[in-house]
């Protein structure tokens, strides 16, 4: 016996080692699974090394389980759980982990409460269960927790560390519900007289083994960027941290009859943790709404601005205009428009450098956001050198009086060319207005302002034009 059981503890132990070497070389995404793995195969090799123990001390009768190596073997089902229950997202696993802490304390004290029938700690007489009631949990147990891992492998189709690391999760607890469940109903027909049938226990952790130092270099560590994409894979993916909380749901509800407070007890501490869940994601979800909407609003205002001067663009002056012009349309005040353009640019460029027309623009923006102060006002970059202003209410020599101001304020611009010497800056205006009822478009008070600049042009330039 004592040569068989040095075989039956050599092949867990080896396999829990091997799980450790994993935990060690893997990813800090997977180092929470590798090690709920090791922890489960910890409590199995000390469950083996105490059913050891009593066999050979002749402690343990075969028709009772009197002894902790039955809990140790039953417990090494819920780290197991808690890695099949983590959700993948790092954050989601740091945020939940103390609620997952509080069930295995919790499942652990129903667990050694329907074993043992009285409550750990308790100065009491044991009334353990019968071992063929003890066998039937184990294969509900084994089922239960091979059909999750299972459900985790197959609701991930990418090449992924989590993938494969469910593959040989999976694959070990198929292996052991079978060898398990052949192995205890043996014990129980043959009253402990196993012989050869004892290496059955360490076929499971063979094959462990084997999957364990299968490389996976091919794997990325990444979440499968189609998971949104495949709402089965979605579902599993959001509903496996539920599967800890039925299970201690269930173990609750068969502590009732017998210990009713305590089974009432732990039903609320469900519902609560559940509760908790459910308030914590929904929560998180609002932050998360709120951050991309505020991203949204971010990305729409940088793509309605210039990105040189800070003004508004040309996206941002044709919604503008558009909007403008059918308020124009309800509240009768004229509308106009100013339309800009740099004398000389192409010469500044030429001689002193892109660089410099760039500080030109910028200063030439800044000058005319003082000089437009309204809020109902818009001063955009059409395109280039020229820029536009949407007066809003203002008719035809209010806005002429605004364009002398602004062409006068200009020439205050100086810009150094290669060798020092400033240049001063003008600017040519074209104006144009639409009062109500008018027949014209948007598009026909843009052209006007535009012909009124190029006539400001034609005329010598620095001057401000009136369409007519």
């Amino acid at each position: 016996m004592a040569a068989m059981y040095f075989f039956q503890l050599a092949a867990p132990w080896l396999a829990f080692g091997a799980c450790v070497r994993r935990l060690s070389v893997s990813s800090p995404r997977m180092r929470l699974s590798w090690g709920l793995l090791s922890l489960a195969l910890l409590l199995w090799c000390i469950g083996m090394s105490l059913a050891a123990w009593d066999d050979l001390a002749h402690v343990n009768p075969t028709t009772t389980v009197a002894g902790y190596s039955d809990l140790a073997y039953y417990l090494y089902g819920f780290p197991i759980l808690l890695a099949i229950a983590s959700p993948t997202r790092e954050e989601l696993r740091s945020l939940f982990i103390w609620l997952e802490v509080t069930q295995v304390i919790v499942t652990a004290i129903l667990v050694f409460v329907t074993f043992f029938q009285v409550l750990p700690f308790m100065h009491q007489q044991y009334d353990p269960i019968p071992i063929d009631a003890m066998i039937r949990a184990y294969d509900v147990e084994n089922i239960f927790l091979a059909s999750g891992a299972t459900i985790r492998f197959l609701s991930s189709t990418e090449r992924t560390h989590r993938r494969h690391f469910f593959m040989l999760l999976a694959s070990f607890l198929w292996t052991y519900a079978l060898f398990a469940g052949i192995y205890n109903h043996l014990f129980v027909a043959l009253q402990n007289n196993m012989g050869a049938y004892n290496a059955l226990s360490s076929v499971p952790f063979l094959v462990f083994l084997i999957f364990a130092f299968i490389p996976n270099r091919e794997y990325v560590d990444s979440l499968p960027v189609d998971l949104l994409d495949r709402p089965v894979a979605l579902f599993i993916e959001n509903s496996s941290p539920i599967f800890y909380t039925v299970a201690l749901f269930l173990l609750a509800i068969m502590q009732i009859r017998r210990h009713f407070y305590l089974g009432v007890s732990t039903l609320a501490l469900a519902l609560v943790i559940y509760a908790i869940r459910a308030i914590m994601l929904q929560s998180r979800f609002m932050r998360s709404e709120r951050s991309l909407r505020e991203a949204r609003n971010w990305l729409e205002a940088m793509s309605l601005q210039d990105s040189l001067t800070g003004i508004a663009n040309r996206r941002h002056f044709d919604s503008t205009l558009q909007s403008e012009w059918a308020r124009g349309v309800r509240t009768r005040l004229p509308l106009s428009l100013l339309m800009m353009d740099i004398d000389h640019f192409k010469a500044l460029n030429d001689t002193c450098g892109h660089l410099a027309g760039d500080r030109c623009l910028v200063e030439i923006a800044a000058a005319l956001r003082e000089l437009v102060p309204r809020k109902g006002d818009l001063l955009a970059r059409y395109g280039g050198e020229e820029f536009a202003v949407i007066l809003t209410a203002t008719d035809s020599e209010g806005a002429q009086l605004l364009a002398e101001r602004i062409r006068s304020a200009i020439t205050e611009i100086n810009v150094a060319d290669s060798n020092a010497t400033p240049k001063r800056i003008t600017l040519s205006i074209g104006v144009a207005t639409v009062t109500w009822p008018s027949e014209l478009t948007p598009q026909d008070l843009i052209d006007e302002a535009d012909r009124a600049l190029y006539q400001a042009k034609r005329s010598g330039r620095n001057r401000v034009q009136v369409f007519a």
